[in-house]
């Protein structure tokens, strides 16, 4: 099914789901149903488990796990035609980032608890690190020009580094906020804050990494992500509200509908910002498009399922990547490997 919303300017609506025409008494909607003219190309592969998904250095690199649950990266240079280079370092999650001029992945691992940094040049050939101290974390690393950040699990810490190795910290001026995630985009500092005393999440910006400012739009909101297309900071919500930000101060909402809570968000010089929503077993697989956030598209990858066996079964989707044409998004689906006759399919889905 594909959705557009038409919502009228300045109005404050009522959210709406899936194709349904709603009247509320202080505006009117249209609300219908076109058929998404983007073209998605399937490549599957078996006994891989895609978790992330990035364009860099010229090249676009998924990393995920093989079926011995090691980490293993996938290359291509056009979204069409990858290669696989499966590793010998075992891992349980797998998140990466672009930092510093290399690929950083954080790979947490179920033997012995143990967390490690994967670092390439290439996306190919990878090198493990081990952190002296975990502190905090690790999954959310951003560099800032000078240095490595991420959070820390005390109140009002940062945790920084200059070799990923030996870590240090940095204390802030919030002394009852918990900061889960930290990001540093187009010059500025965001993170995502729980309070201890209260337990409300918030969303602050800062100019030095040091002192932050509470933002009051995005008051209790936590961020699923945030990105930078050039023009406008663009925040997803973990409340599946969208908001922008010119200045990274002054920021509009657009949660014009109640939909799906996205989880990952790319945007190309095309100006079609691509998100993909949070899905689990049950669910249906999506991608979601709009080149100005009111008019919205939905293709439908996976339909949702009501009769699933949903032991041990599985799905997910990983996370999109564009190199300002070609749109990469990967996932998996499956039962657990530790099923017999279990087994997750890699997924990568491209749109030229």
């Amino acid at each position: 099914m594909f959705h557009v919303l038409i919502v009228m300017p300045k109005i404050r609506l009522l959210r709406a789901m899936k194709c349904k025409t709603l009247l509320v008494a202080i505006a009117i909607f249209l609300s219908s149903c076109i058929k998404d003219d983007r073209k998605w190309v399937e490549t599957k592969f078996p006994n891989v488990n895609l978790q992330s998904i990035l364009w860099a250095n010229n090249q676009f690199v998924a990393g995920g796990l093989d079926k011995t649950k090691n980490f293993i990266s996938l290359t291509s240079s056009d979204g069409v035609s990858w290669i696989k280079h499966p590793t010998l370092i075992p891992c349980n999650y797998v998140n990466m980032s672009w930092l510093n001029n290399q690929y950083v992945v954080y790979c947490a691992s179920n033997i012995n608890n143990l967390v490690s940094l994967l670092i390439s040049i290439d996306g190919v050939s990878w090198v493990q690190i081990i952190p002296m101290v975990i502190m905090g974390n690790m999954a959310a690393i951003t560099w800032d020009g000078t240095k490595y950040i991420t959070g820390n699990d005390s109140p009002g810490i940062l945790s920084y580094s200059y070799d990923l190795v030996n870590w240090s910290t940095i204390i802030t001026d919030k002394k009852s906020e918990i900061f889960l995630t930290v990001y540093f985009v187009n010059s500025k500092y965001f993170a995502h804050v729980g309070n201890i005393k209260t337990d409300i999440t918030n969303i602050y910006r800062s100019n030095d990494g040091i002192n932050w400012q509470n933002i009051p739009l995005l008051q209790g909101v936590g961020e699923s992500g945030i990105l930078f297309d050039g023009t406008e900071y663009i925040l997803f919500g973990n409340n599946g509200g969208i908001y922008t930000s010119p200045d990274g101060e002054n920021w509009t909402d657009h949660s014009v509908f109640m939909g799906p809570i996205f989880d990952h968000a790319a945007h190309s010089v095309s100006k079609d910002y691509i998100f993909i929503p949070r899905v689990n077993a049950r669910s249906s697989m999506e991608i979601w498009s709009t080149p100005d956030f009111w008019s919205w598209k939905q293709y439908i990858y996976r339909q949702e399922v009501s009769h699933l066996d949903l032991q041990d079964y599985d799905r997910f989707m990983g996370g999109v990547a564009t190199n300002g044409s070609v749109y990469v998004v990967v996932g998996y689906e499956g039962k657990n490997w530790t099923q017999s006759g279990g087994g997750y399919t890699g997924v990568i889905l491209t749109s030229p």
